[in-house]
């Protein structure tokens, strides 16, 4: 629930861009005006890693739930913040500044909120089923830009141009708020995984979390790269294609918003990946030096300490390991399963 909101708030802001742009930059030049909306954009993507290195210790040494509320909050909070500012017409340049603010906020939440989750779904899921149940983190982020980006098609197909202008772009925003009160409300009531309360009881929680992932920086800078190339096609097509197709190419607002939308969809990767299709000594044969590379990064951003708990081999992930690759992709606990 927290990712789907998490993304949902992406998925407006890129769908709404133009509208955004307009409420908020002056309008001498619509192309800067439109660069200025995305590099706003930009700005929450390059608080992310330091989000993650903020919440992933924290929730090491705290807990996830605790942590996993607390980020929650604030990304509810920052967008449902953004429809409420005033325009550039009406306060000027503070406009442009509460709205960087804003992204801010919700980006340094992001960082903590993926890592922080995929660690939570990782410790709590059944050794031969991780794969399949963190894939859901991945199913969730689809699901909130696919919301997201249909309210905002929604919004353009029920009011004209200049009502969208002029107010309804606020209204998904808006909804982010109650959003946010039902994922409050759900994890709440969750309770901490049971092998974090296992390692609470034993005062054996993790002390420098952040800096015992640090032994697996390399592997962690080749992860950063696979989640790089995903995430600039993913936001490519799904912020920025919208914009494109109706800007450039002059599609109306309906068809520029549903075009994107029509490939939106995956979630088949954690179960392949429980029947073996990722796992190392499966892979092994076909590519041996990648696997050999990426091993250690699994133990950084999955982990398993060798640790035994009922006959099988319970790994202790970190959500350090996962934090500095911004949110590693939930299959990378994978390989660690039996």
């Amino acid at each position: 629930m927290g990712n789907a909101i998490e993304w949902f708030d992406y998925g407006i802001y890129g769908y709404l861009a133009s509208y955004v742009g307009k409420a908020f930059f002056p309008a001498h030049d619509s192309t800067t005006r439109l660069l200025s909306t995305f590099g706003v954009l930009a700005i929450s993507f390059a608080i992310r890693p330091f989000g993650g290195m903020f919440f992933g210790p924290l929730g090491d040494r705290l807990g996830r739930q605790r942590v996993l509320v607390l980020t929650l909050t604030l990304m509810s909070l920052s967008t449902f913040a953004i429809g409420v500012l005033p325009t550039y017409a009406v306060i000027g340049v503070w406009s442009p500044i509460l709205l960087i603010l804003a992204r801010l906020l919700q980006g340094f939440s992001t960082g903590g909120e993926y890592g922080g989750a995929a660690t939570f779904m990782a410790e709590y899921a059944p050794d031969d089923r991780r794969g399949f149940y963190g894939s859901f983190l991945e199913f969730g982020t689809l699901i909130g830009l696919s919301v997201g980006a249909s309210m905002a098609t929604l919004m353009s197909t029920l009011f004209s141009d200049a009502t969208v202008s002029s107010w309804a772009w606020r209204v998904p925003f808006l909804i982010a708020l109650p959003l946010g009160g039902i994922g409050l409300y759900l994890r709440t009531r969750l309770e901490d995984t049971p092998i974090f309360e296992e390692l609470a009881a034993r005062g054996e929680t993790a002390r420098a979390p952040f800096r015992e992932t640090l032994r697996y920086w390399r592997p962690i800078l080749i992860l950063m790269g696979f989640v790089l190339l995903l995430n600039v096609t993913d936001y490519g097509i799904l912020t920025y294609m919208p914009t494109y197709l109706k800007d450039v190419l002059g599609l109306s607002e309906v068809a520029g918003d549903a075009i994107p939308l029509a490939g939106d969809g995956r979630h088949d990767g954690g179960d392949r990946a429980d029947r073996g299709a990722l796992r190392p000594d499966r892979a092994q044969a076909d590519h041996p030096h990648l696997v050999h590379r990426l091993d250690p990064a699994v133990g950084a951003a999955g982990g398993a300490d060798g640790r035994q708990e009922h006959g099988r081999d319970r790994g202790r992930p970190h959500a350090a390991g996962v934090a500095p690759a911004y949110a590693g992709d939930s299959r990378a606990f994978t390989p660690r399963t039996p």
